[in-house]
Order: C-alpha cells, then sequence, then structure tokens
C-alpha cells in the first residue's frame, strides 16, 4: 500500500540531482516541445529581455533560451542540476549566455522588480506552499512584466482515475484540500491544481492571468486506460500522426479546457 504522500525539498534536489546525472533528458518529448514552441512565440513579441528561469534544472528550458541567443538566469535548489545545465549550455557554444543561481524559489536570493519574464515550467508540482513561492516570484518581476507558469491539472487526474474505476483515488483527488499524486515513476510526488486555484494564487499576488493553455489531454489517458507509463503513452502518441493532430487541435480550441493534464498560464504584474 502506498504511504502518505509529501513534498520534501531535500528528496525532491535529489531526485532532481540524479536526472540531471543521467543525461536522459526530456527534451524532445512532445509536452516539453509544445511548451518550448508556446513560450518561444511569448519572447517574440519583446526584446532586450531579463530573463529568470525559476526552477529551471539541468536547462530545460534555459538551453534553449541560449541557443537563441537570449541571456538568462537559472536558478534552481539542486547545485549539482545547475552544474550539468551550464555544461550543456556550453557544448552548444552558448555558454555565456547562461548564469546560475542556487536558491530556494520561496526565499529568493533576489532583489525586487529585477526581471522583465520569469519562466517556471514543472516547478508548481513540487511547491509545498504555492501562494509563497507565487510572492515571491511576483517580487522580484518588474511592474508590468510577464510570468509564464505550468501547473498540473487536478481535474484530468480525477477523470483519469474515474475512467479506470478507481473510484476511491477519484473522490480522493477531488475532495483533498491539497491534492498530490505519485504520477511518475522516477519523480517525487507531484502537486495538483483546479483552475480556480490557479486564478485565486496568482491574483492574491498581484498577478493577472493573460491566458491559459491546457496541454495534453486524451492521449495521455492511454497511461491508465492501458496501464502504461508516461513515456509508453507518449511513444504511442507519437506514432500515430492523428494522435498528434487531435493533440493539437483540442489545445488551440481550449472547449476542453477542464481536461487538459497541464496547463500553461501567462501572467502580468
Amino acid at each position: 500500500m502506498q504511504g502518505k504522500l509529501e513534498l520534501k525539498k531535500d528528496e525532491i534536489a535529489s531526485c532532481y540531482d540524479d536526472l540531471a546525472r543521467s543525461g536522459n533528458f526530456p527534451d524532445n518529448t512532445f509536452l516539453h516541445r509544445t511548451f518550448r514552441n508556446l513560450i518561444n512565440d511569448q519572447l517574440k513579441k519583446s526584446s532586450n529581455l531579463f530573463i529568470l528561469d525559476a526552477g529551471g534544472g539541468a536547462g530545460y528550458f534555459g538551453l534553449n533560451l541560449a541557443m537563441q541567443g537570449l541571456e538568462s538566469f537559472v536558478l534552481d535548489i539542486s547545485y549539482n542540476a545547475l552544474t550539468v545545465a551550464r555544461e550543456r549550455c556550453i557544448e552548444q557554444g552558448c555558454g555565456d549566455k547562461i548564469k546560475v543561481i542556487v536558491g530556494d524559489i520561496e526565499n529568493l536570493p533576489i532583489l525586487d522588480e529585477q526581471f522583465d519574464i520569469i519562466i517556471c515550467i514543472f516547478v508548481f508540482s513540487h511547491i509545498k506552499n504555492p501562494y509563497k513561492a507565487m510572492g515571491e516570484l511576483s517580487r522580484v518581476l518588474k511592474i508590468k512584466g510577464q510570468m509564464i507558469l505550468s501547473f498540473e491539472n487536478r481535474l484530468w487526474h480525477v477523470t483519469a482515475n474515474g475512467i479506470s474505476e478507481r473510484y476511491d483515488e477519484a473522490l480522493n483527488l477531488l475532495c483533498s484540500e491539497v491534492a498530490l499524486v505519485k504520477a511518475y515513476d522516477i519523480l517525487p510526488p507531484v502537486r495538483l491544481y483546479t483552475k480556480n486555484e490557479i486564478e485565486e494564487i496568482c491574483n492574491t499576488n498581484g498577478l493577472k492571468i493573460r491566458k491559459l493553455l491546457g496541454v495534453r489531454y486524451i492521449t495521455s489517458l492511454q497511461e491508465h486506460l492501458k496501464n502504461i507509463g508516461t513515456t509508453d503513452a507518449e511513444r504511442l502518441m507519437h506514432n500515430n500522426p492523428k494522435a498528434v493532430k487531435l493533440e493539437e487541435l483540442l489545445m488551440n480550441s481550449g472547449e476542453l479546457l477542464c481536461l487538459a493534464r497541464h496547463f500553461l498560464v501567462f501572467c502580468e504584474k
């Protein structure tokens, strides 16, 4: 039986240390590529940017920024992951475009109103106090600055467990004050959010949501329906162009936003 799930910073840092050292980077997954393209589209609208990649780990998105010639600061709680991020940038000939900061997103070692854009992807899934973390990010963001964040959708997991007839899990996730799941074998527990929770966390900290997109809809349900892992579900989608087209159309439509597994949120201070 699975024990009580908790978010522990030392375990999270250790896990991402191991992932960074493994060299098994998820750069080419559908989710990462989609997030990367959407972020790039947003960055094209501005110039001379001072960018923070908060919780950037082993350069999962910082490398993309550096290869475009954009200078950024990558902050993470894991020193080892940041070392790998620098090494990856150096290997690609853009090591001068990245600066690293060891720090905790809930207590940023940064002065107020420093950055034009803050990118924070796959981080709030591991945050124990999202209000405090969002407050810190808002603090270091300039007035009229932009923030791009991702969250994992609580209602997708409720739906996935429900259609798999795991009704106890579905009810627990739906009714819990804080919803945690062990969604990925190699990762720590993941915190889930509803759209309303995201809006409240942002609004409480002086951030106005300009756009909220959903990514990974129907095809990710295969993990539960077929009892397979995330990597296998991704492979099945890649091998079927119609599945990829379906995901892209659902994302652009927004009509089934509550069934998206991931949210990408664009805010302004």
